[in-house]
């Protein structure tokens, strides 16, 4: 009997099966035919196939028994082995069915073992690592997978327990695991942690499954791990980089919205709740159109996708265009819509980023109405530039009139020429009156930095339109408690006043309700609609409203023009709100005006505010002091016809007076001449009339100053700074430059006489 180890060795298994079979045959045959007939050795021959069966395949088995049929059949006629012909067919029947069922046994375990050489096949090449383990988890075999993964050899690893492999904080674990699978459970794809031989840390997706023996019993166990580290960490990455596009997603101030091909909502992101008003479960499976865009606007946003769909492209996509959409209240407002295409498996989708833009379309009407009221301002200056030099050109042309016509008056005895002559003296001080209003428009006479009581000056106003408008119109005051004194004078506040009552009063012919009110405003707290120019600090507003026709826009964009007008011919000069608005910008505030055809007018200046206690400066004439006989003036005018009837005027008051029409002029007559007075127009050609006087006093301290002035500021040069100098604006009859000529050498006189 040959023992299982060496039926085992690769030299037996060669020498055993079909060769060995087919030899043993042949020697029972020429035993058999040498020493006569013998059924043993027959019987022998009918067992060869048996034999060939323990290492051949059932084809050599097969060729073996065929083989030992012929010999048996062979040993039959010369010997006469057999003694019936029943006992041949025994034989041969015993030596077919011993054939078969070792060609059939031979072929099973010739499928079994290339079962086995199979598997043992792919666990040698899988690229996952198959680590065989007893119950006790030590290891007993390790696949060349589970080399490249651990970095420890099957010969390394051969006998060593699986903590081998297990990092100390999951070994506990790894202990749970052998005794579940050593119970007979299954382990399948556990994320867990394994290390490599030099100390790298991997991630493994572990499966185990016990190994049972022929019996059932549970001898080892199987375990197959996969290195799942990179997976992890790309999958990490992903959600890394998933969760940061939902965070920018649900941060984003645009709207995110996507939209399937046939514009359903799929996505929106918490801005477009917002911006819409519609919760996100209420928008997606909606169609955008119908929930977001106008009626109008709807099937050309269906046609826009359905073309899409048949030709892949369409125009609105990666452009930005402006488009109106709806709230959820039917609200609409203006967007910013880019839309881009999605590609992904299956139909593409759409995802529209939207930017609500009616806070910019709100700031860009903001500027249009601020660089429409730049415009206006720029024109009104140059108008007022304008109205300016006509101003100062014509006050001395009414200059001439009002001396040569005070002239012709005094030689006149009482009648008719007398009261002609009154006539246009009186006429050229109401001209000369609506050049100071130009003057005060275009910024060429500065509005006196008085104070003046606000309260005041409206409670006096409204008692004078109480008497003098018509009893159809009704004059309502609302004057608030405590307002504040404003930096202009009262005679200057009473003609803004007065300007704007005229105007309401001329826009309500059928009657109506003239309304004054006043209020105290600080900069921070005015609200969109006031003035934006102004400086910070206190004001007071003015409003003069009116229930009258009103204006159109066009006559609003205009009013401050000056000689702008709506009234017939003869009924205004246009004048009124153009002198209201230079008085307001001179002292440092605005004015606004707001009105509406049929609906009224409503204008409101804005005045600095002042601390101080309001002053009210008492009126009446100047006094008229003569001037003493004798007194020499140095006369400075560049207009000769005014400069030559300011000669003769003063010369009528018993001055003598040396004339220039220049201050070079003038610096050349004081060689000769010592003036006790230098009058001379602060505008003149070459060295002006103010540095005349600063050089004169350089040279006469102690010599008064008058200065004339067109236009120019009514200061005189903080040089001169003292009472014996004095501005006297343009125009002025011959009686008012004497008086005021009088006053000056009077103030000199006394205050040499106090010296």
């Amino acid at each position: 009997m040959i023992g299982s180890a060496q039926i085992s060795s690769p030299e037996v298994q060669r020498l055993l099966g079909a060769p060995l079979a087919a030899a043993l045959v042949t020697v029972v045959a020429v035993v058999d035919y040498s020493v006569g007939s013998d059924t043993l050795l027959v019987g022998l021959a009918a067992a060869a196939p048996a034999i060939a069966a323990l290492t051949s395949g059932s084809r050599s088995v097969a060729a073996v028994g065929a083989y030992a049929v012929l010999a048996i059949l062979a040993l039959a006629g010369p010997d006469h082995l057999w003694h019936s012909h029943a006992q041949l067919a025994y034989f041969l029947l015993a030596t077919i069915i011993v054939t078969v069922v070792s060609a059939m046994a031979a072929g099973t375990r010739q499928r079994r073992q290339h079962d086995a050489a199979f598997l043992a096949e792919i666990v040698r090449s899988s690229n996952d690592a198959v680590i065989g383990k007893s119950v006790d988890g030590t290891i007993v075999s390790w696949n060349a997978a589970a080399e490249h993964m651990y970095g420890w050899t099957a010969e390394e690893a051969a006998g060593r327990h699986i903590s081998l492999i297990v990092p100390p904080d999951h070994r506990a674990e790894t202990e749970r695991v052998i005794r579940e699978v050593a119970a007979g459970e299954r382990v399948s794809s556990r994320i867990t942690k394994r290390v490599a031989k030099d100390g790298t840390e991997l991630d493994v997706s572990l499966s185990a499954s016990p190994i049972r023996s022929a019996q059932g019993h549970i001898v080892g166990i199987a375990a197959v791990g996969r290195d799942v580290t990179e997976q992890l960490r790309r999958a990490s990455a992903a959600a890394d980089v998933a969760a940061r596009k939902a965070a920018i997603l649900e941060g984003a101030l645009d709207a995110i919205i996507t939209i399937d091909s046939a514009g359903v909502i799929l996505e929106a992101n918490p801005a477009a709740c917002v911006m819409t008003g519609w919760a996100e479960a209420e928008m997606l499976g909606r169609e955008l159109a119908g929930l977001m865009l106008p009626e109008e606007s709807r099937e050309a946003h269906r046609q826009g996708l359905a073309v899409h769909r048949h030709t892949g492209d369409s125009p609105m996509l990666g452009a930005r265009l402006e488009l109106t959409a709806l709230r959820r209240d039917g609200s609409r407002f203006p967007v910013e819509v880019t839309i881009t295409r999605v590609d992904i498996p299956g139909a593409p989708v759409f995802t529209g980023y939207l930017r609500d833009l009616t806070a910019r379309a709100a700031a860009a009407a903001d500027a249009r109405r601020l660089e429409d009221r730049l415009r206006q301002k720029e024109r009104l200056d140059a108008l007022g530039q304008l109205a300016t030099g006509v101003a100062h050109d014509f006050n001395n042309q009414l200059g001439v009139i009002l001396n040569y016509a005070g002239l012709v008056q005094e030689n006149l005895p009482r009648g008719q020429d007398r009261d002609d002559v009154a006539a246009i003296i009186a006429s050229a001080e109401r001209a000369a009156g609506l050049t100071r209003q130009l003057l005060t428009f275009g910024r060429g006479g500065e509005v006196s930095r008085g104070s003046a009581d606000t309260v005041a000056a409206v409670t006096e106003v409204s008692a004078i339109l109480h008497r003098i408008l018509p009893a159809s119109i009704d004059v309502v005051t609302h004057l608030a408690s405590g307002t504040w004194p404003v930096a202009c004078d009262p005679i200057t506040l009473d003609q803004v006043l007065m300007n704007l009552a005229v105007n309401a009063r001329d826009a309500m012919p059928d009657g109506g309700t003239l309304t004054l009110t006043t209020r105290n405003l600080r900069l921070d707290e005015l609200g969109a609609g006031e003035p934006k120019e102004l400086a910070p600090g206190k004001y007071v507003e003015l409003t003069v409203t009116d229930t009258g026709t009103g204006m159109s826009q066009d006559t609003v964009n205009h009013a401050f023009d000056p000689f702008f007008t709506t009234k017939a011919p003869g009924e205004g000069t246009g004048l009124g709100l153009a002198s209201v608005y230079g008085i307001a910008r001179q002292a440092g505030g605005d004015v606004t005006l707001y009105s509406e055809p049929d609906r009224g007018t409503s204008v409101r200046v804005f005045l600095p505010a002042v601390g101080d206690a309001p002053t009210t400066e008492p009126g009446g004439a100047m006094p008229k002091p003569t001037v003493a006989g004798g007194a020499v003036v140095l006369l400075v005018e560049d207009e000769e016809l005014l400069r030559e009837a300011l000669v003769r005027t003063l010369e009528r008051a018993d001055v003598k007076v040396h004339a220039a029409g220049s201050a070079e002029e003038a610096l050349l007559l004081l060689s000769d001449v010592r003036p006790d007075l230098l009058v001379s127009d602060m505008s003149l050609p070459g060295m002006s009339g103010a540095d005349l006087a600063v050089r004169l006093r350089e040279l006469l301290p102690d010599v008064p100053v008058l200065l004339m002035s067109g236009y120019a500021p009514q200061t005189k040069p903080a040089a001169l700074g003292d009472d014996h100098s004095a501005v006297m604006v343009k125009p002025f009859s011959g009686a008012d430059l004497v008086a005021r000529i009088g006053a000056l050498l009077r103030s000199e006189q006394q205050a040499g006489d106090d010296g």
